[in-house]
């Protein structure tokens, strides 16, 4: 992948804020827990998977779509991998609830590490994972990823197929008849360039040009930057945390997992390595284990999401990756669940399967920099999980974790939001 200015500068930001936080702890993550507000849950042992899937929702479900506008925003996808790209919609939505628009979504189109990319740089579990059209014309929708009934019900929104039956209109003809907003070049421009251009039936952001990526503060959990923050409204926060989640397939098989392992019950790791272009933020495992026993305390259940899971195979049998769900060290807990979908759609859905696992941990510790590990920590808040400060197994702990009895999350009034990204 590309390195650009502004990844530069978002990581020395990332290394400010991360000598900000731990100047007080002498460069150490701290790992300190409020015990006296989770002493009073206890989960029931016989719990179902489908209570459990239940209970992971921390959204408000839609009861009806929203209606919809008679301007458009159509936008492309990022040339970033599928968190990037999620970054991009997101704001792309925002951008369209503020500027009283409906929101359309692209046709299909090749995502990065979904549908195409390197070889050289992966192991051989993961290219086995991939299907056989990877590299060969794959392509996904947005719609094949997220909750769309959730996202109607907060904000105006048409799929590519909709917006051609409504308007008659092909993607060449509409983009040719669209304003291009290239000149909101920053986030800053971006109030002034919609005003201009508030009469036009449609308007277009360009995912080539990292539009609208670049308003999210990607290096962290994906919040807006400082410029369109202070401007937020209960609306704007309600449409981030009850109209974007990953799709219902996504939770269902989750769930199972979640169930096994124990709701809030066992830890979790993302190690990546790969292609990602921080090398700095890369660690061996050996290393990241020393550097967090809390991690494995008192034999504690650890998942490890990692797209070089053959780097975990000798960590123990407390420790497990994607592909121990289908052995006998977990009875082959999702070898039913996988025949339900055709091998294409559960490749595209694994890399969703696996945030949500590490979302309900008790405690997660993520890789820097990644965005990856930045909606899992934001997915964590939304969750009111325990150990919500983002944690990363290049700075090591300052003390033990202890292991919580469950509690229910409190989820948030439909119309409200839950405004962790005004900490960002």
């Amino acid at each position: 992948m590309k390195v650009s200015l502004v990844y530069v500068v978002a990581l020395l930001a990332v290394a400010s804020d991360a000598l900000r936080l731990t100047s007080k702890l002498g460069g150490r993550n701290d790992v300190l827990i409020d015990d006296q507000q989770n002493e009073q849950y206890d989960l029931d042992a016989e719990q179902t998977v489908e209570a459990t899937t239940d209970m992971m929702r921390w959204w408000k479900s839609a009861e009806q779509d929203a209606p919809l506008q008679d301007k458009y925003l159509m936008f492309s996808l990022d040339d970033g991998g599928l968190n990037n790209i999620r970054i991009g919609w997101e704001f792309a939505g925002l951008i369209a609830k503020r500027s009283g628009r409906t929101l359309v979504l692209p046709p299909a189109s090749p995502i990065y590490l979904l549908d195409v990319g390197p070889t050289e740089q992966y192991g051989d579990v993961i290219k086995e994972r991939r299907p056989k059209l990877f590299n060969k014309g794959s392509k996904t929708m947005v719609e094949d990823l997220i909750n769309l009934k959730q996202l109607k019900g907060r904000l105006a929104t048409l799929t590519w197929e909709e917006f051609e039956q409504k308007t008659g209109k092909n993607w060449r003809d509409a983009k040719k008849a669209s304003k291009d907003m290239a000149e909101a070049k920053e986030c800053h421009d971006l109030d002034g360039a919609l005003q201009r251009h508030a009469k036009d039936e449609i308007i277009f952001f360009d995912g080539k040009k990292r539009q609208p990526f670049d308003c999210g503060e990607f290096w962290k959990l994906g919040g807006p930057r400082d410029e369109m923050r202070s401007k937020l409204k209960d609306q704007d926060w309600a449409l981030l945390t009850h109209g974007f989640v990953w799709h219902q397939d996504a939770f269902n098989i989750a769930s199972k997992v979640v169930h096994y392992l124990g709701f809030w019950r066992y830890n979790a790791l993302h190690a990546r390595y790969g292609d990602l272009q921080f090398k700095e933020s890369r660690q061996e495992p050996s290393d990241i284990f020393a550097k967090w026993p809390a991690l494995q305390q008192d034999g504690a259940k650890v998942y490890v999401a990692s797209d070089a899971p053959e780097k975990f195979k000798t960590a123990g049998d407390h420790v497990f990756v994607w592909d121990d769900f289908f052995s006998e060290k977990t009875g082959k807990l999702l070898a039913e669940e996988k025949l339900k979908y055709e091998p294409e759609r559960w490749f595209k859905l694994t890399g969703l399967v696996e945030e949500l696992i590490c979302t309900y941990s008790n405690l997660f510790v993520g890789t820097q920099a990644s965005t990856f590990t930045g909606h899992i920590q934001r997915m964590r808040l939304h969750a009111d999980s325990p150990n919500r400060k983002p944690y990363y197994h290049t700075a090591p702990e300052r003390v033990a974790v202890k292991m919580i009895r469950f509690k229910p999350i409190q989820r948030q009034a439909f119309d409200k939001g839950n405004v962790f990204l005004q900490l960002n």
